[in-house]
């Protein structure tokens, strides 16, 4: 608990002499007292990150996907910007403002 509290204390007194050590040119390629403060500490709950030990990696967070296209057998347009274009055989409506409006005849 002292090691923490003494890491925040120097890492809020190193925080606005970092600030200006960034426009000035280091000419040693030795890290110096003050890389040590003034490097963000990374904990390690969020290097090894895994939502739960007891989840396995399948129910991990998802990328979520953009939307897609519907599906349907029979196309309608749902708003004026809506429009029908044929291509590769098929019929699609594809629109301007709404992206939600996308379909595909199937």
């Amino acid at each position: 608990m002292t090691s923490l509290l003494l890491r925040r204390v120097l890492w809020s007194i190193a925080k606005p002499v970092s600030f200006f050590g960034h426009q000035s040119v280091k000419f040693s390629s030795s890290p110096t007292i003050m890389d040590v403060f003034t490097k963000p500490m990374i904990h390690r709950s969020i290097s090894g990150f895994k939502s739960s030990q007891f989840l396995p990696d399948s129910y991990l967070p998802i990328v979520q996907q953009t939307s897609g296209m519907k599906t349907k057998t029979a196309l309608k347009k749902r708003c004026n910007d809506c429009y029908f274009v044929r291509r590769r055989g098929r019929l699609f409506v594809y629109c301007k403002t709404n992206g939600k409006h996308k379909q595909r005849q199937g």
